[in-house]
């Protein structure tokens, strides 16, 4: 897994910023950083990107994703079910952790595309719902 989330991630990155690119959108996830190796790994992904010198570092933090799957995951199906009843519950800044689908985090992604503006930001949740809308 860390060679997928971290090393495979980091050498794109790599690649496009020796092409050129002034830009880097990344979905991460919400508590990246944090305990467990899931968490540690997005955070150490998000810090080697920045590290590349980027003028611009767009970090998507979702919640719980949202979407078909081309594999079934009943246990996953299950959480995304169990989630969603919650999602009403989840204000502030538990709003970070509910879910999203993944066709408004990619909906972001494509507004965030050569977005002017320098610096890294971090977008959770809520501001990823308000960004995709058109």
């Amino acid at each position: 897994m860390y060679r997928v989330d971290h090393d495979y991630v980091l050498a794109l990155a790599q690649g496009a910023r020796a092409l050129g690119a002034r830009q880097f959108i990344l979905v991460s996830s919400v508590g990246a950083g944090g305990p467990g190796f899931y968490l540690r790994t997005k955070g150490a992904t998000e810090r080697d990107i920045m590290a590349l010198g980027f003028t611009r570092v767009d970090l998507i933090r979702p919640g719980m994703l949202l979407g078909n799957r081309a594999k079934a995951r009943p246990s996953e199906k299950f959480g995304q079910r169990l989630a969603a009843g919650l999602a009403p519950l989840m204000v502030g800044r538990l709003s970070h952790y509910g879910v999203i689908s993944a066709e408004t985090v990619a909906g972001a992604i494509v507004r965030l595309t050569g977005q002017a503006g320098d610096g890294c930001r971090t977008y959770f949740n809520p501001e990823i719902t308000r960004i995709a809308r058109p």
